[in-house]
């Protein structure tokens, strides 16, 4: 995602959001003029009581008091194990809708561009990582225990996003009907799939990997869950625009290098999923400006095309 300068966000001027804050805070608050980057959520650099932070905006509109609450609790738990950074504090700013937020200490690192540039001994750090997460006991979080759980949360998701939308262009209309049949397909297999139950982060890409000195952390954890970890593998190796192949993860072997390859239908399924959402949200306007470029649609319609096509011909449907 291409960082853009922060002039006007949810109608709000950068200067009266930083006033809003201070009021909010009862704090000194100063805030940056570039956003960190994101696609459905705003994330604003802010210094607050002598801290670097980040400020988390939604960038879609929802009907949720605070679409944050889920996120922070998950991170809460992970920063205790220095895998994530620390949330501050939940709230909302007294506006007409009520605006609400997240801020969270920032973590300094690197994010690479790709998961092909992670060294090998950073691809070692990831895989302890997300070992050592997904030992941890996570507690209140949304639990899938099989695939057509997993499969069963998608069309959900997209059922009540379609069942919200004014419009749908006949592109979308039939790249949704499309994708419907794919989910169909996958939910009659899906008892097939080899599923253990464990933490997965749900989103897993490289603008939410930082690398540390010697160490790895995580941001963006709304679609967390207690899933099948592998399937964040084979996630993170086809959300790339050229789907790379999952079965080099240090240490994936044996059985799991079997559940990996069963899992790459599901994750190019939640990598379409998304995209058809975001482009249901972009069409009609309920995606706030703040993250809207001119070809933003185009692109996405273009990734999106490119995924369903490698999910139809992973499972046959055309």
């Amino acid at each position: 995602m291409v960082k853009q300068t922060l002039t006007i966000v949810h109608g709000i001027l950068r200067t009266t959001l930083e006033t809003m804050l201070r009021e909010f805070l009862d704090a000194e608050v100063s805030i940056g003029s570039e956003l960190l980057g994101g696609w459905s959520n705003i994330n604003i650099p802010i210094t607050f009581e002598e801290k670097q932070c980040v400020l988390k905006l939604p960038g879609i509109s929802s009907t949720e008091s605070n679409p944050f609450q889920y996120e922070f609790h998950i991170m809460k738990i992970l920063s205790d194990h220095d895998y994530a950074p620390t949330p501050l504090l939940l709230g909302e700013l007294t506006c007409e809708p009520p605006l609400p937020l997240m801020i969270y200490e920032y973590m300094p690192g690197v994010i690479k561009e790709s998961i092909i540039e992670f060294s090998d001994d950073q691809m070692l750090l990831l895989n302890k990582a997300l070992n050592d997460i997904a030992s941890l006991n996570f507690h209140g979080i949304r639990v899938f225990r099989t695939a057509a759980d997993f499969l069963s949360e998608l069309q959900t998701r997209l059922a009540r996003t379609r069942s919200a939308i004014v419009h749908a262009s006949p592109q979308l209309d039939r790249m949704g009907a499309r994708f419907d049949a794919c989910l169909d397909s996958l939910l009659t297999i899906s008892d097939d799939v080899p599923w253990v139950c464990s933490f997965m982060h749900g989103d897993l890409q490289e603008s939410n990997i930082i690398l540390r000195n010697g160490g790895i952390a995580f941001i963006d954890f709304e679609n967390s869950a207690r899933g099948d970890p592998l399937l964040d593998i084979a996630y993170l190796y086809h959300q790339h625009p050229v789907s790379l192949d999952p079965t080099g993860f240090p240490l994936v072997h044996g059985e799991d290098s079997k559940r990996l390859k069963a899992m790459v239908p599901l994750a190019l399924a939640s990598i379409v999923s998304w995209c058809v959402d975001y482009l249901w949200h972009i069409q009609n306007c309920t995606l706030d400006s703040t993250l809207v470029t001119p070809d933003l649609f185009s692109r996405v319609l273009q990734y999106t095309r490119t995924k369903l096509d490698n999910l139809s011909a992973t499972i046959n449907v055309t």
